[in-house]
């Protein structure tokens, strides 16, 4: 498709975004939208809880590990951990959000671990173990995860919730396509899509 790029022209010098409007010079080249003139409000990040957890996170080294005084060894803690990997995660899948690599690979890498190690934050809280949960049937496999987290009562108010685990585990389990393969196409819903998931289990969680 060709796009008018003559009227409300972008200004985007040597940079990748627009010094009128903030649009990345990828998302012109997808779409052809023209310049607005104004800068989008800036987005808050998705659904961060105000609480003491929260803002070691935030707050802490990048040089260092996150929360050194969990104990692991407690149900209670082990699920603390994958949470916070998962907030972690979370933390990232949005910042690309707004940059000129949404949606690539790298996104999509961090976006679908997100969503496991939300998983395994629940199951940790209901009771299994890290060894458990390393070994089949999970390990990687958001199907089986989320099937046992449902069975010890999660409830996550996302639309097709199932479906989509599904369908994401094709590249994110066996073989991991995701990483590994880039030979043949791939459709995938758009990162934004799978944020509610993190959110609702890193909630789910607590």
């Amino acid at each position: 498709m060709a796009f008018d790029r003559s009227a409300g022209a972008h200004s985007f010098d040597d940079g990748e975004r627009c010094a009128k409007c903030g649009m990345t010079r990828r998302k012109f080249d997808d779409t052809g939208e023209r310049c607005t003139g104004q800068s989008p409000p800036k987005r808050e990040l998705f659904a961060i809880p105000d609480d003491d957890e929260t803002s070691a996170i935030l707050k802490s080294s990048s040089h260092n590990r996150i929360a050194l005084d969990i104990d692991a060894s407690t149900p209670q803690g082990l699920s603390k951990a994958f949470r916070h990997g998962a907030f972690e995660c979370l933390l990232n899948a949005e910042a690309l959000m707004e940059s000129n690599t949404a949606n690539l690979t790298g996104h999509y890498i961090v976006t679908l671990h997100a969503i496991e190690l939300g998983l395994k934050a629940f199951l940790a809280k209901n009771g299994l173990t890290a060894d458990e949960l390393s070994k089949k049937p999970y390990g990687h496999d958001l199907v089986a995860l989320y099937s046992e987290a449902v069975r010890r009562g999660l409830t996550v108010a996302v639309p097709n919730i199932d479906k989509t685990l599904e369908y994401l585990n094709r590249y994110h389990n066996k073989g991991a396509t995701l990483r590994y393969v880039f030979a043949h196409r791939r459709e995938l819903p758009l990162c934004s899509d799978l944020l509610p998931i993190i959110s609702a289990l890193v909630n789910a969680s607590r």
